[in-house]
């Protein structure tokens, strides 16, 4: 169902953490559901810009995308789009059908954008990607 080879593990634990640096992406799964947890930067072959890292969860087959960054958001929309778009296509391999649904997470230390910015990015990624796009600086708790 998913082609992820060693960039790849699964985990049931109740707080799945991707962190670098300061910044931290604490996903609870209180429910303990199976999640894939993926290394996409430094690990997953994919061409251009990546994110970092790639939550599944396999029972409800929701993704979510996330970018650990320091400041430059315009550069981790870029990385979030390019990974969204040749992850969640079945015909690149990764992925056996299409997610039910995609979150994408950017967690930068400092916001160098507009709130406008903001705004637009998250219509954009709801138009283009169909998924819900979060920013929030430095530390990150979401429900997975």
């Amino acid at each position: 169902m998913f082609n992820f080879d060693s960039c790849g593990s699964l985990t049931q634990n109740k707080k799945v953490v991707c962190e670098e640096n300061t910044r931290k992406f604490t996903g609870l799964n209180q429910s303990e559901k199976k999640i894939l947890k993926v290394q996409v930067d430094h690990c997953l072959e994919i061409q251009g810009k990546r994110c970092d890292w790639l939550l599944i969860d396999i029972v409800d087959h929701i993704a979510h995308f996330i970018e650990l960054k320091g400041c430059e958001v315009k550069q981790a929309l870029l990385q979030l789009e390019n990974s969204i778009m040749i992850i969640s296509n079945p015909r690149n391999g990764y992925i056996e059908k299409e997610f039910n649904r995609k979150n994408a997470y950017i967690i930068p230390s400092r916001t160098q954008i507009s709130r406008a910015g903001i705004q637009n990015a998250k219509i954009n990624f709801k138009k283009r990607y169909k998924t819900t796009l979060i920013i929030k600086n430095n530390r990150l708790e979401q429900k997975l």
